[in-house]
């Protein structure tokens, strides 16, 4: 139901802002009037040149979860090398129905995964039998074997605000806190273009629609892979196979002390490295969001999420995200909590390419430092 009502928002959103602007003869400026808007998850409409300028600064976001090394998943092929090839496989169902089911039972639910290949459907049948049931259910437990950690992601931005275009680069930074030990990983780095025009004369309601695209070239190593479990709506940044080139429009409306926006984007994630179970991955990603405007203070909540296309399965999910910010002259300060409504499960993370076999967590933290004029 939460679903069909954002995506039943947004194309209402839409028809009224093309309605405005074919039949009420206003002509779409660039930008003009909109400001800055600090959204998340959904992507905020360039502002105007002189609301913007340049801000440099550093998104932070972190989470606790239940995570599974990858030496063990390495030595789960080693002990047990009669069923080697099949471990990759386990991990992408839950493990603990199959532990009560014979051979054939285990063998038929392998073989119902999404895009096995006619090789996999040969292994699968040559390698689970009677014979190595109890190799299979060792495994399985060796997957359900996860301990505490803690995963974090930090990414240092630049932005710069033309008149005609907006422009941000990123890099991302996974780190991880696993046995005892911390890991930092490189992410994807991502160019992003947005574009916008308002639709309204008026000041002090005014109507804007944009629009752009973003890059994320793969430039990651394999451990960031983990920090896509905890936060799907970034997983084209942690997910170092893919090359992931996407198109946005987002709309909204702004008023003196409320504003909202909303945005649809398609996300096609092309595999250039690495071995991946799947080769392209389309997910389409919406969110809507509501700002209140206090002068140094803004309050927000987002609704969020991915929706399979093709082949996207373990990025479907839904995120409610609750935030703060505060504007201090040249330096902006922003928090948020996030809530996953639909997030991936264990079967689900385990078609993902990983370095860390983990379960999602219960709850998400974000900040953001920025600096700029």
């Amino acid at each position: 139901m939460v679903i069909i009502f954002v995506r039943s928002t947004f194309f209402a959103l839409l028809a009224v802002l093309l309605y405005s602007t074919v039949y009420s003869g206003i002509t779409p400026v660039q930008a003009e009037g909109l400001r800055p808007m600090g959204t998340f998850f959904v992507r905020d409409l360039k502002p105007a040149a002189e609301e913007q300028h340049i801000q440099i600064g550093v998104h932070a976001e972190g989470s606790p979860m239940r995570a599974l090394a990858k030496q063990a998943i390495a030595n789960a092929k080693s002990d047990y090398p009669q069923i080697a090839e099949v471990v990759d496989l386990l991990r992408e169902v839950d493990p603990e129905p199959l532990q009560t089911l014979d051979a054939t039972a285990i063998q038929k639910v392998l073989l119902a995964l999404p895009g096995i290949t006619p090789e996999q459907e040969a292994i699968i049948k040559s390698k689970v039998n009677s014979g190595t049931r109890d190799q299979v259910l060792a495994v399985l437990d060796v997957l359900q074997d996860k301990e505490d950690a803690i995963v974090f992601g930090i990414r240092p931005f630049a932005l710069l605000n033309f008149p005609g275009v907006r422009a941000m680069i990123e890099v991302p930074v996974a780190g991880f806190f696993l046995e005892g030990e911390t890991v930092f990983a490189l992410g994807n780095a991502n160019l992003e273009l947005s574009f916008a025009h308002t639709l309204s004369s008026d000041s002090s309601v005014n109507l804007g629609i944009g629009y752009g695209l973003h890059l994320y070239a793969p430039t990651g190593t394999e451990r960031s892979n983990s920090l896509a479990i905890q936060n799907l709506m970034e997983a084209p940044a942690y997910l170092h196979e893919y090359l992931t080139p996407a198109v946005f429009l987002n709309f909204g409306v702004q008023m003196p002390i409320l504003s909202l926006v909303a945005h649809g984007e398609i996300t096609p994630m092309f595999a250039i490295r690495g071995a991946p179970r799947r080769d392209l991955m389309i997910s389409g990603s919406y969110g809507i969001a509501a700002v209140l405007d206090l002068e140094f203070l803004r309050i927000q909540g987002e609704l969020a999420g991915r929706l399979n296309i093709k082949d996207a399965e373990p990025l479907q999910s839904t995120y409610f995200l609750a935030g703060a910010a505060f504007d201090m002259v040249m330096m902006q300060l922003e928090a948020a909590f996030v809530l996953p409504i639909v997030s991936v499960d264990a079967a689900s993370a385990g078609a993902l390419p990983s370095a860390d076999l983990g379960s999602a967590s219960d709850y998400l933290f974000i900040v953001r430092l920025g600096f700029g004029i």
